[in-house]
Formats: C-alpha cells, structure tokens, sequence
C-alpha cells in the first residue's frame, strides 16, 4: 500500500475512534451505561487498527535508504497521538 492511502487509512480510524469515544462520553452523561461501554469499546478497537495501521507504515519506511514521510504522514501520527491522548 503506498504511503497516501496507509496514511488516510490512520486519519480514518482515529477519526471514527474520536467519534466513538465521544458518542461514549455523551451517553456517560446521560447514564446510559452499557452503550457507553459499547461506543467507548468500539472507539478503542479504532484505536488499535490506527496504531498497528501506523507502526506497519514505520516498518516499511525504515527499511528503505530515503524516507518518503511527508505532511500527510505527520498528519496522521497527530491523529493517532491526539485521540490516544483523548481516549485515556
């Protein structure tokens, strides 16, 4: 996979991962404690793809003699580092 799509792939999931943990704060607040669980369950599998997505991606760079990381792959790592922030 080149390295566009591995990177859309990380903002993909940590954005549904930043969805769903919302989604779980919001229905903590409302009491309604099993959803919450559920969003707040499903928000860190997201997590987990995104993370794994992202060490496979630096993997592959280091195996190669020049780096092809650009913007979009910083931009990727903040979305991981943030909601891994948000999530805890």
């Amino acid at each position: 996979m080149d390295l566009e799509s591995s990177c859309m792939e990380m903002i993909l999931h940590s954005g549904n991962a930043r969805g769903y943990a919302s989604e779980g704060v919001e229905l903590l607040k409302q009491k309604n404690f099993e959803q919450a669980k559920q969003s707040i369950q499903k928000a860190q599998d997201e997590i987990l793809i995104s993370k794994r997505k992202h060490a496979e991606l630096l993997r592959d760079l280091s195996s190669k003699t020049t780096l092809g990381w650009n913007l979009f792959g910083i931009m990727s790592s903040k979305y991981i580092c943030t909601i891994s922030l948000f999530s805890s």
